[in-house]
């Protein structure tokens, strides 16, 4: 089972952000940023201000004259870099694709530094420490991180918590691995994911799962009890409650049925 449930959650998400730059953006280059210590949502944000800037000088110089051509090429190019510049905030925020070459300035950073960072809610520093940890295989603080990084906001990391769940489901003896796997995928529903739900009810298809009625009741519970446990630790850190996210434009096709009775009424909202 574990080797048919892949990260295809990442996968698509990854696919999506740069489909979307290459379609809007294929003669410039995006990913030529000024190298920096520290680079967060903020930093990211810093160096998109600075680049519109730079284009607004250069197209404003009295030495330098456009056909409105040009001209309107040159707004569009702004123009999108700001809305490929936003997807690529979104994802960051939802744990969905971190790039490679931001979590590699956070190599020089010592364990404690990343941990601190992790505890604002930084997704790069949670992706960098993420890494080290997988890498020297301390599962257990690769778990925390993870739920770490769900009470930050993390829809990706949901997603990976109930397939972690599923993976070690195999029987009624393990019953109540798969009933928290549902948990993880309802607590995704409940923050506005389609993208879990949609991959939840197709593994659970897949693997031929039924939930008794009872179970379902539970499942629904639980995922309640963890989003109300997730929003009182935040609100004790002086943050806001999560709000709803909507992660549709990463749909390609949803499910029409589930096979299992979990996850239903998803399919229902979706089709009024």
């Amino acid at each position: 089972m574990k080797d048919q449930i892949i990260l295809a959650l990442e996968t698509i998400a990854l696919i999506i952000f740069f489909y979307t730059i290459y379609e809007h953006d294929s003669s410039n280059n995006f990913n030529n940023r000024e190298s920096q210590s520290t680079l967060d949502i903020n930093a990211v944000e810093k160096t998109e201000k600075a680049q519109v800037q730079n284009t607004n000088e250069e197209t404003n110089s009295p030495h330098q004259t456009y056909s409105n051509e040009e001209n309107s090429n040159n707004y569009d190019y702004l123009q999108t870099l700001t809305k490929v510049s936003e997807l690529e905030k979104q994802l960051i925020k939802l744990g969905y694709f971190v790039p490679p070459d931001y979590v590699a300035l956070y190599d020089s950073y010592t364990e404690e530094t990343l941990l601190q960072m992790a505890d604002q809610g930084d997704m790069v520093a949670i992706s960098a420490l993420k890494n080290k940890y997988s890498n020297s295989e301390q599962w257990k603080l690769f778990r925390n991180l993870q739920e770490k990084a769900v009470m930050h906001g993390s829809i990706s990391d949901i997603s990976d918590l109930h397939i972690s769940e599923l993976s070690m489901y195999s029987g009624l003896d393990s019953r109540e691995k798969l009933i928290k796997s549902a948990a993880y995928a309802e607590l995704a529903g409940l923050r506005g994911s389609k993208v879990t739900v949609y991959y939840a009810i197709e593994n659970f298809n897949q693997n031929n799962i039924k939930f008794t009625e009872s179970e379902l009741s539970t499942i629904n519970d639980m995922a309640k009890e963890m989003l109300d446990k997730i929003n009182i630790a935040r609100q004790n850190n002086g943050k806001n409650v999560l709000e709803k996210i909507d992660d549709s434009r990463l749909i390609n096709e949803a499910p029409n049925n589930s096979l299992s009775g979990w996850g239903q009424n998803f399919i229902a909202s979706n089709h009024d």
